[in-house]
């Protein structure tokens, strides 16, 4: 199966080519997380993370608030931006959540290749959590979700952010949270 993802807010650099024969797919059979529903009246925090563990995730982080922190790689150089959402558009990031059924969805999608590209999805609130990894095999339901996300955020000012280099020495601590995610 031949999947073309171009992210249009990643600066218009960014297209990820995904071939794998649906014959080497596998997934993590049970779903995971406590997380069923997502209230849009209490607090919440989505993190999506879309790259590779050896280079490292660019990543989208959303909060009930309608705050958007936002990490790219670019340039050999890692680089930080933050918006703001209005209320509008955090309920179609919610919306993208429930049509795409992103809770319902198993603990890990794995395709039997080396190396590749690495998704990583994390729904929290409260003390519950949604955590998803995709290992070079991404449902159509994550690339919806992405997609969405990716709209989005066009729609609201992504390519206007200012970026700032990150500081020497914390490049990819904005993903550790995400990459532990999963462990649990």
């Amino acid at each position: 199966m031949l999947r073309l993802w171009r992210s249009p807010w990643l600066w218009g650099s960014a297209l990820v080519v995904i071939l794998v024969p649906a014959a080497l797919w596998r997934l993590t059979s049970c779903p995971r997380g406590g997380l069923t529903r997502l209230d849009p009246a209490a607090p919440y925090r989505i993190e999506f993370g879309r790259g590779s563990g050896w280079h490292g995730l660019d990543t989208v982080k959303v909060t009930d608030d309608g705050s958007v922190v936002l990490h790219v790689f670019r340039h050999n150089a890692w680089y930080v931006g933050g918006m703001s959402l209005p209320q509008p558009a955090l309920a179609q990031v919610l919306e993208a959540v429930d049509d795409n059924h992103l809770l319902a969805m198993h603990k890990g999608y794995h395709a039997d290749v080396c190396d590749g590209t690495q998704w990583v999805l994390w729904i929290t609130q409260g003390d519950d959590e949604k955590s998803v990894y995709f290992n070079n095999h991404f449902p159509k339901e994550i690339i919806a979700f992405a997609r969405s996300l990716d709209e989005v955020l066009v729609e609201n000012g992504v390519g206007k952010l200012s970026w700032l280099p990150v500081a020497p020495g914390t490049e990819r601590s904005h993903a550790k949270e995400l990459w532990e995610s999963i462990r649990r």
